[in-house]
């Protein structure tokens, strides 16, 4: 069984370009094998030997940005966002949702002046088993320790935030 999904932001020529290098990868990085899961900037790529239409919310990897901001207001506003990305992306179409938040109150601080979060299931999968598979990870994030930006990807869902943007 073969399946791509492209981020629910992505224009058709984009998302193309993006299903094109997953499978370059896939074919290069594992050219013998029965299965392969490429996951690309914008772009799930996937092949395995058996069926898979099933809701699978074991955690694959988790990603952790290398900066750090350790002030309270800011893991608020990033509990905030993923929490509002994982319950809006279960309500749409494409199970996919986007967001930004200011951060403006910071004040007098360096760091980055917004958050942007995102969260997608992929398209084989129910609303209510996107929203079982987001729910299951929602406080993975903080496995990664004050990091300004994270992605966890499960086999059937992720979510990822940041402190710059990285979606349409």
């Amino acid at each position: 069984m073969t399946s791509f999904q492209c981020r629910g932001d992505l224009s058709p020529s984009k998302c193309s370009e993006c299903v094109t290098a997953a499978v370059q990868t896939a074919s290069s990085s594992c050219p013998s094998s029965i299965g392969s899961r490429v996951q690309k900037n914008g772009c799930f790529f996937r092949y395995e030997q058996y069926s898979y239409n099933v809701e699978d919310s074991s955690v694959v990897v988790e990603l952790c940005n290398t900066q750090k901001n350790t002030d309270p207001y800011f893991k608020n506003q990033v509990q905030g966002i993923v929490s509002r990305v994982i319950s809006s992306a279960p309500r749409h179409k494409n199970l996919f949702a986007s967001a930004s938040v200011s951060l403006a109150s910071q004040k007098g601080s360096s760091a980055a002046s917004k958050l942007y979060a995102l969260a997608q299931c992929q398209g084989y999968l129910s609303p209510g088993q996107c929203a079982d598979c987001l729910t299951a990870h929602s406080s993975s994030w903080q496995d990664c320790d004050a990091a300004v930006g994270s992605q966890i990807h499960s086999v059937s869902c992720y979510y990822r935030f940041e402190t710059y943007p990285f979606f349409y």
